[in-house]
């Protein structure tokens, strides 16, 4: 009797089978493990005879199940298990056993299983939304990586030291202060008589990095103030009083994901301001989503700025700040200071 173990990966949902058979004297013999996360592990075992007649032992339960062949329900009988592993030249009692493992999963821990199948689900929902909403590529610098709403285009930075910095606003009288990368996209909106139906939007995002590195060759940069000096520009151009221990802003705490958490939980903080800004050659009221968020020394800063939610499309709205939130619980950024490279140009943003 030549032993020959063979090993089958065979799937039903997330549950793998793997068997040995063997053949011997005309009867063909079966072991069958189902291997599954939640822990429930059956363990069948079966037998088939050269009239055809199969027996099937659950090694979980204290009775033998019996599975006839098509035809053959009165001349079925339980045969005793071997547990000898040999050759097999029939699949019809791989696929038996097949059959009673995936009808035993569903009565040995099933609440568990159907639970573990909905969330699963509930996860694919999850990762679709995520990729309808944002595009593919993430940005990624200074150890951040964040992926943007579909449809916002980069605005490059400048290429020479001394170049005029394309990234900042032409809308602000004042450079933002950290700032590392810009986005802008076109949104619908709803003014009366107004020639064009659409309007710019943007994103602006502010960070600490390039004051750390500043700090060898400036001992007067700040890390630690950058968001302080954001909100005070802000404060200053859009006509609010500064954020001070006597005037603290409201800021709204987010805590995301809500429910059960595909990404790693995160808490940021966001805050609305909105003024009349002169945007190309008209004045329109503006809303500004600031968002901070800590990581150890790191402060990172996103500012969003678009027409105001009474003039914005209503759909433009759902899919600009649903995408923004959804961004939010999809970034990384990394908690560690960046370090002055030793040679060769500084590290610059881009998508990969």
């Amino acid at each position: 009797m030549n032993r020959a173990e063979e090993s089958a990966g065979l799937t039903h949902r997330d549950v793998i089978f793997r068997g040995t058979h063997a053949e011997s004297r005309g009867r063909t013999e079966l072991s069958l493990n189902c291997l599954s996360r939640s822990g429930c592990i059956p363990l069948l075992s079966g037998v088939m005879l050269p009239d055809g007649i199969i027996g099937i032992r659950d090694h979980n339960q204290t009775t033998a199940k019996r599975l006839p062949e098509p035809g053959q329900l009165n001349t079925f009988r339980v045969i005793r298990m071997s547990n000898t592993s040999r050759r097999i030249r029939q699949n019809g009692l791989l696929a038996t056993l097949m059959a009673v493992a995936v009808a035993t999963i569903a009565g040995c821990g099933s609440q568990a299983y159907e639970q573990r199948l909905a969330e699963t689900a509930k996860y694919f929902a999850y990762r679709q939304q995520v990729d309808s909403a944002l595009q593919r590529n993430a940005w990624q610098d200074f150890g951040i990586q964040m992926r943007l709403p579909n449809g916002f285009q980069e605005i490059p930075g400048p290429v020479e030291e001394d170049e005029h910095d394309a990234r900042q606003p032409d809308f602000l009288s004042q450079p933002l202060p950290g700032l590392i990368g810009a986005w802008q996209t076109e949104v619908y909106v709803e003014i009366p008589d107004r020639e064009s139906p659409s309007m710019p939007a943007w994103i602006f995002l502010c960070t600490n990095h390039e004051r750390f590195l500043n700090q060898q060759s400036d001992p007067t940069a700040t890390p630690a103030l950058l968001i302080e000096d954001l909100s005070n520009v802000l404060a200053a151009e859009l006509r609010y009083e500064p954020d001070t221990a006597l005037n603290r802003w409201t800021y709204e705490e987010t805590r995301a994901p809500i429910g059960t958490p595909y990404v790693p939980r995160k808490t940021y903080e966001w805050i609305l301001l909105d003024d009349e800004r002169t945007i190309g050659s008209e004045r329109v009221r503006m809303q500004f989503r600031l968002i901070r968020y800590y990581v150890n020394q790191i402060q990172f800063c996103l500012l969003t700025v678009a027409p105001h939610e009474e003039i914005l499309d209503r759909n433009d709205w759902r899919k600009l700040y649903g995408a923004v939130d959804l961004m939010m619980e999809n970034l990384v950024v990394s908690g560690d200071p960046p370090r002055q490279q030793k040679s060769g140009p500084a590290p610059s943003g881009g998508g990969f």
